[in-house]
């Protein structure tokens, strides 16, 4: 597993801002239930207040790869040109920018961005998806204004085969893309030309 949480340098006005207070708090949503609450501006990582869950905060930055199990966050995930990234489950509350290789599903509370040079084998379930030309995609399902994030057991879709688990389940799908089972073939039994004559049977598609 080889990703780290990239900072970027302050800027000279960010520099000269004001600084918050110890007290400074900022809202999360989190990615477990779905629900928007308070948190330090200064936490990396807190409970939910609702379900109690674990919660993550830092905005992710793969620059290399990452091959392992579940990204989780209540910030933004950005695969970097040239990086690959192999995960059981991306979960982010913020957005998702592909510019490099992905092999995951994707559950997004914001937008899924996959660039010309970006590559997507997998699936996505967020609010809104973008797809530019020449971006490479392969996989399925994707499901946009999709409201699934806090709506699903997390462990339970980090721990599932990729395509299999609850997160790459879309209801109503599946009855939609299933094929009509064809209807059964009409048998006719034509009169003989002549008597005595055996009837040939006749099948109708």
């Amino acid at each position: 597993m080889l990703f780290r949480l990239r900072r970027t340098r302050p800027t000279l006005a960010e520099r000269h801002a004001p600084k918050l207070p110890a007290h400074a708090t900022r809202v999360l949503r989190c990615y477990r239930c779905g629900m928007s609450f308070e948190a330090s501006a200064f936490a990396e990582s807190t409970g939910c207040a609702k379900c109690g869950g674990a919660v993550r905060i830092p905005d992710i930055t793969i620059e290399r790869g990452h091959w392992g199990g579940a990204l989780q966050t209540a910030g933004r995930v950005h695969v970097l040109p040239g990086s690959t990234v192999r995960a059981s489950l991306i979960v982010a509350s913020g957005d998702v920018l592909i510019e490099g290789t992905v092999h995951s599903m994707i559950v997004s509370g914001g937008r899924v961005h996959i660039t010309a040079q970006g590559e997507l084998r997998g699936g996505a379930r967020c609010a809104t998806l973008v797809i530019e030309p020449g971006a490479v995609v392969l996989g399925g399902p994707f499901e946009s204004h999709s409201s699934v994030l806090g709506s699903i057991d997390i462990e339970t879709a980090a721990r599932s085969t990729p395509g299999k688990g609850p997160a790459a389940r879309v209801p109503g799908m599946d009855s939609e893309i299933e094929p009509k089972p064809a209807p059964p073939p009409t048998v006719l039994f034509p009169r003989a030309r002549e008597p005595g004559a055996t009837p040939r049977l006749r099948v109708v598609p």
